[in-house]
């Protein structure tokens, strides 16, 4: 039984074992974390926690704008459950510790490669002939 089931059929916890019961409240307890941690209201709050971090981590050279939603949302998902009793607080702070070094990685490496787009492309020098085949003179020899 999933941590809601027990509000639609709520005699169920009576006839599960305490450890079970323990198990449906937990489950509650961190799917309403969830749910709180994938709010609108919350991924906004990280949103601007991911914009600032990135501005300072630019010392001010930045300044982006807000991330994909849906993106994010994958995001703050596999750091939930990758990392299990935090709160929401500790969540969020580590989500954009994560999320910022690699955002800030991607303007480096979009920079870069604007630089390079502007550097000409110096050709290859057209190969030497290093053989020796032509230029060999035969040596007549009468006695041989």
């Amino acid at each position: 039984m999933d941590g809601h089931g027990f509000l639609k059929y709520p005699f169920k916890i009576l006839q599960a074992e305490p450890q079970d019961f323990w198990k449906i409240v937990k489950n509650a307890r961190q799917d309403s974390l969830y749910h709180s941690l994938v709010s609108t209201k919350n991924l906004r709050r990280i949103q601007k926690g991911i914009v600032y971090g990135v501005y300072r981590a630019t010392q001010g050279h930045y300044l982006i704008d807000y991330q994909d939603e849906h993106e994010l949302r994958e995001a703050v998902t596999y750091i939930y459950r990758e990392n299990p009793g935090l709160d929401l607080q500790d969540l969020n702070n580590l989500c954009i510790r994560l999320i910022v070094p690699r955002i800030v990685e991607q303007l480096k490496f979009h920079d870069n490669y604007l630089h390079n787009l502007d550097i000409p492309i110096t050709p290859l020098s057209l190969p030497k002939n290093v053989s020796r085949a032509g230029s060999k003179i035969l040596e007549y020899h009468p006695g041989i």
